[in-house]
Order: C-alpha cells, then structure tokens, then sequence
C-alpha cells in the first residue's frame, strides 16, 4: 500500500497509514521502511528518508540491497555527497561483498545517465 501511495506521490497518504499501521500495534518490517523511504524520495522529502532509514535501523531491522541503492542512488541524484559518503560507508555493516555492490550500484547509475544523455 505504502508503495503504490508514494509511487503515486501521495505522500500524506502514505504517513496517514504508517501511523495508522502503528496504532492498531502493527510494527512495520524492513520491506516497509524501504517503502517508506522510497515515497519520500519520490517528493524530495530527503530529510524524512534519512529519518526512516535511521529508525529502520534503531528498530533493529538490517537495510537490504534494495534500501542501500535507493538511498545511495537517491542521494547522488539530490547531490548529497556527504550522505552518500555516509551511506556508502555503512554498507560494509549491512551487505555481504560490499564492494562489488557498490560497484554494481555505480554501473548501473553510468549506464543511466547515459541513457538521459541520448
């Protein structure tokens, strides 16, 4: 649900049923917290994801590879180098074979931009 609400930029929405999950005693996993973070993204909210992402982790769940390349591929486009840094850093943590994920990660972002540059 979370997903669908942020894809569709609906980013009220998507906190309106984040806290109604808590409320009815609901604890949100990891695959909601990358939903989360994902929506606010979606609408620059850039602050908020970093939030979720650290609460994800206070909440005593491990960021996967699909939450570490919406982070790393959400900073670099917002330019938040310092972050990227940050997050690139506590791969190590949290991936196995960080290195060629993050090699993987930056590939992927090449063959992007030059996709847009066509």
């Amino acid at each position: 649900m979370i997903m669908m609400l942020g894809k569709n930029k609906l980013i009220k929405m998507v906190e309106q049923h984040f806290v109604h999950m808590m409320k009815e005693g609901l604890q949100p996993d990891s695959s909601t917290y990358t939903e989360l973070i994902g929506a606010d993204f979606r609408v620059d909210l850039i602050e908020k994801a970093m939030k979720a992402y650290e609460l994800m982790k206070i909440s005593g769940f491990c960021p996967d590879k699909l939450t570490m390349s919406i982070l790393i591929r959400n900073l670099e486009k917002a330019e938040e180098k310092e972050l990227v840094v940050r997050v690139k850093k506590e791969c190590a943590n949290y991936i196995d074979y960080p290195e060629k994920f993050l090699k993987e990660i930056e590939s992927t972002n090449f063959k992007r931009r030059l996709l847009d540059l066509v």
